[in-house]
């Protein structure tokens, strides 16, 4: 939640890049949810940066961290997935789809996201981000008729 704010509020021009470093340096060093409250104070409150979470959203975090999915995994019709300074690996090949259609809300901070499907499947990237790149390598077959997309 922190991070998510003080992000937009940096894209916005509302603190430099010096007072962004500053306030996560202060954000990771913080052990209570009152110590991150104050970091955003100042700063006006956002709305409707995200819908809220649900039983049928699973959200992930890597911080200054390493996370790694892959083997046989459930994967729900939609999960957010947020990097800052971490790299998160997600190898969807063995994962037990919920429906026939999943969505990945990727927030990637100064990080590094990589996501490997299995052969046939269509995958659709919308969006960009501030300080990030993309490269994404399209599958060698076709989508395969009724597989997830």
């Amino acid at each position: 939640m922190f991070v998510r704010s003080e992000f937009f509020d940096l894209a916005e021009g509302r603190l430099t890049l010096e007072e962004f470093g500053e306030r996560v340096d202060l954000a990771y060093a913080a052990r209570t949810d009152v110590e991150l409250s104050c970091l955003v104070r100042d700063l006006p409150e956002r709305r409707g940066v995200a819908p809220p979470l649900n039983a049928d959203v699973e959200e992930h975090k890597a911080f200054c961290s390493h996370l790694v999915r892959q083997g046989r995994w459930s994967l729900p019709s939609r999960s957010v997935w947020r990097s800052v300074l971490g790299t998160i690996d997600l190898d969807l090949r063995q994962a037990r789809l919920v429906s026939s259609e999943v969505m990945l809300e990727v927030f990637n901070l100064f990080g590094t996201l990589t996501v490997i499907v299995p052969e046939g499947v269509e995958v659709v990237v919308r969006g960009g981000g501030l300080f990030a790149s993309q490269k994404i390598d399209s599958p060698v077959r076709a989508q395969i008729p009724g597989g997830p997309d």
